[in-house]
C-alpha cells in the first residue's frame, strides 16, 4: 500500500470517529514493509528478517503500541531495592554483592541498571530475563506446534508445558532441600506416536549441570539424559528445550557478552496488553489466566490465497523496541548450536529473538517470539505470556511455528494446577502414562 493511500485511509478513520464523537486512537497499521519499501524499516530488522522480506515471505505490518511495557508495581519496587545488591561471580552465579554467597531467594530483577562498559553486562542482562519469566511462579502452557516445509504442514504435534519457579517467583519461597532454581515438564500429547513422551528438567541453583530425565511410554521406564539432548530437535521439529521463550538454557552453561544495542521491530498480536483474566484464590495469591476468545496467531498457510511463506505470521503487527543485543557461546562442545545473538528488551528484559549459527559459524535459524506483554486488570500483574513463537529454519528453508495463547489454548500463570510434587520421577512416570 503507498503513502498516499494510507494516508487518505488514516483520514478517512480520523472522520469517522469525530462523527461518531468516539475518541479514535492513532490507525493501528501505520503502513506495510514489503520489498519494495524495505528501506523505510530495513535499519530496524534483524538480517534474517530483512532478507525474509526481500525475498517476499513476510509482509511486515508496522504498528505502534498503545501503553509503554513495564512490570507491576511489586516487582518494579523490588527490582529498584535489589539495585547494588548482588553480583556475578566467577562461575556466572549470581551472588550477594558483599558476602560472596548465593542467595536463597531473589525476587524482581538482580541487576535493574546494566552499564554497557561493564565486563558482566552480558550475563547480567540475561539473568534479569530469567527473572521476569520466574515471576510467572507456576504455569501451564499448551502449545500447538505446526511444522512446516515450503509447500506447507507437514505434520502437527502438540505438547503442554508445566514449569515451577523455586527463585524469583511471586509469593512465599517452597521448600527446596534439592537447591533447584525450577522445574519443568515437556508433555507431548499428540500425535500417537509421540504421544506419552515426557521431558523433566531440574534446574540447580549454582553452577551444576541440569539433570535431564526422558519417560518414553514405549520402553515404559524412564532414562537420564544429557544436558547437551536440551539442544536436541523434539519430535522431529526445528524446536529444542532450550529454545522455550528464545531461551531456556543455563546461563553458567554459556560464555556471554554485551555486543551492542539498537531498535528492533517486534511481533505483537495486539497493541494493547494481552488481558489476563482472574482465576482461583489460593495461598499464593490469584490465579490468572488468559482469555479463550483472544486474538491468535494466523499463519501464513492458515490464510487462503496467501503467497509468502507458510510459517509467516499474517496478522501480527511489528513494533519499535529498544533491545540489548547479547552474544552467548555454549561451553559445552557438544551442543547442537554454536555462537547466538539474543536480542533482549532494554526496559522489560523480555527476549524477544535470537540468531544461530552452527558450531562452524554459518547462520543456521531465527527463533522469535511475539512481545508477550499480558497484564490483569489495572496492571495489578504482569507477566511475559506469549501468543505465538517461531523457529525458522533457513539452512534447510523450513519452519516450526508454535502457537500458545489464543482462541481455546488457556495459559494459567500463578496456578494451582500445577504442584511442586509433579516435577520428581514419579510426577514424570504419571503424567507419561
Amino acid at each position: 500500500m503507498s503513502r498516499g493511500r494510507c494516508g487518505i485511509l488514516a483520514l478517512l478513520v480520523s472522520l469517522a470517529a469525530a462523527l461518531a464523537g468516539a475518541a479514535e486512537p492513532s490507525p493501528a497499521v501505520t503502513r506495510e514493509i514489503r520489498a519494495g519499501n524495505l528501506a523505510e524499516a530495513g535499519q530496524w530488522l534483524l538480517p534474517s528478517i530483512r532478507r525474509w522480506v526481500e525475498r517476499g515471505d513476510f509482509v511486515l505490518r508496522v504498528g505502534e503500541l498503545r501503553y509503554a511495557p513495564r512490570w507491576d508495581e511489586e516487582f518494579l519496587k523490588a527490582s529498584t531495592a535489589n539495585q547494588g545488591r548482588y553480583a556475578i561471580d566467577a562461575e556466572l552465579n549470581v551472588v550477594d554483592a558483599r558476602s560472596g554467597a548465593r542467595p536463597d531467594f531473589v525476587f524482581g530483577l538482580p541487576f535493574p541498571a546494566i552499564d554497557p562498559s561493564d565486563p558482566d553486562a552480558g550475563v547480567k542482562v540475561m539473568w534479569n530475563r530469567w527473572y521476569t519469566v520466574y515471576k510467572r511462579t507456576q504455569v501451564r502452557v499448551p502449545s500447538h506446534i505446526h511444522v512446516l516445509g515450503r509447500e506447507g504442514l507437514v505434520r502437527d504435534v502438540e505438547a503442554l508445558t508445566t514449569t515451577v519457579a523455586y527463585s524469583g517467583r511471586e509469593g512465599e519461597p517452597l521448600a527446596n532441600p534439592e537447591q533447584t532454581e525450577y522445574r519443568e515438564i515437556v508433555l507431548q500429547t499428540s500425535p500417537s506416536y509421540v504421544e506419552g513422551v515426557a521431558t523433566l528438567t531440574w534446574r540447580f541453583r549454582d553452577e551444576r549441570w541440569d539433570s535431564l530425565w526422558v519417560y518414553v511410554p514405549l520402553a515404559r521406564r524412564v532414562r537420564q539424559a544429557t544436558s547437551a539432548n536440551r539442544s536436541d530437535a523434539l519430535a522431529g521439529t526445528d524446536v529444542t528445550l532450550d529454545d522455550a521463550l528464545v531461551w531456556a538454557g543455563k546461563n553458567q552453561s554459556f560464555t556471554w557478552k554485551l555486543v551492542g544495542s539498537q531498535d528492533v521491530l517486534v511481533p505483537t498480536m495486539s497493541l494493547d496488553p494481552q488481558p489476563l483474566h482472574a482465576g482461583r484464590r489460593w495461598q499464593n495469591g490469584t490465579e490468572w489466566m488468559t482469555g479463550a476468545d483472544y486474538q491468535g496467531v494466523l499463519w501464513g498457510y492458515q490464510v487462503p490465497g496467501w503467497t509468502g511463506a507458510p510459517w509467516a505470521p499474517t496478522n501480527a503487527y511489528w513494533v519499535k523496541r529498544p533491545v540489548w543485543v547479547v552474544e552467548g557461546r555454549p561451553r559445552d562442545r557438544y551442543y547442537s548450536y554454536g555462537r547466538q545473538l539474543f536480542y533482549v528488551d532494554r526496559d522489560t528484559f523480555q527476549a524477544y529473538a535470537k540468531v544461530i549459527d552452527t558450531p562452524a559459524g554459518e547462520y543456521w535459524k531465527t527463533v522469535l517470539v511475539d512481545l508477550g506483554m499480558s497484564c490483569a486488570p489495572d496492571n495489578q500483574r504482569c507477566y511475559p505470556v506469549v501468543a505465538m513463537s517461531l523457529f525458522v529454519d533457513d539452512k534447510n528453508d523450513r519452519a516450526t511455528a508454535t502457537s500458545v495463547a489464543g482462541p481455546g489454548s488457556v495459559v494459567y500463570v500463578n496456578t494451582p494446577r500445577v504442584r511442586a510434587e509433579q516435577f520428581t520421577l514419579q510426577g514424570l512416570l504419571k503424567q507419561g502414562k
